[in-house]
This record gives C-alpha cells, structure tokens and sequence, in this order.
C-alpha cells in the first residue's frame, strides 16, 4: 500500500553506532523516530519534527520532510544511507 507521507525512497538510518537499522519510509515513521532521538537536537532536528508532522496531516510535501530528516540524521552524526 502506498501512503499519502511515503517518501520517494527510503532511508536506513542506525540510530547509535551499535544500534538497530531501521527503515524509514514515510513522514509518521520519521516523527516517531525524531520523538526518540538519541542526540543532536539542533535547527535541522527542529525543522525535520515541524515537516515530518506536517506531512503527516498533509499540509507539507514527503518529500520535504524527508530532506529535512537526512539533515537532521546529518546533524546528529547518525549512520544513514539514503
């Protein structure tokens, strides 16, 4: 099923050095991970909970809110690919 928040791609993201991969695949998973952050709340952390939210009630772009979760993955220095 594809939903409305889905992102055009997905991203793996390692939430700590040892921690699990997880995929992130739409705008509410990216919400319920960015609840949980493990480190480095900064303005992309700040912005990617604004978007990601956003997107969840369908007043912003997925793929908005998945550019501005990469940054906030990119802030917090956790291992991603995209």
């Amino acid at each position: 099923m594809h939903s409305r928040t889905q992102f055009p791609k997905p991203i793996w993201l390692s939430k700590g050095l040892h921690g699990p991969v997880v995929e992130v695949d739409t705008a509410e998973r990216a919400a319920e991970l960015l609840e949980t952050w493990p480190n480095g709340r900064g303005k992309w952390y700040i912005a990617a909970s604004r978007a990601c939210r956003a997107a969840s009630s369908g007043k912003a772009s997925p793929v908005m809110a998945r550019e501005m979760f990469v940054q906030a993955a990119l802030e917090a220095q956790l291992p991603m690919a995209q």
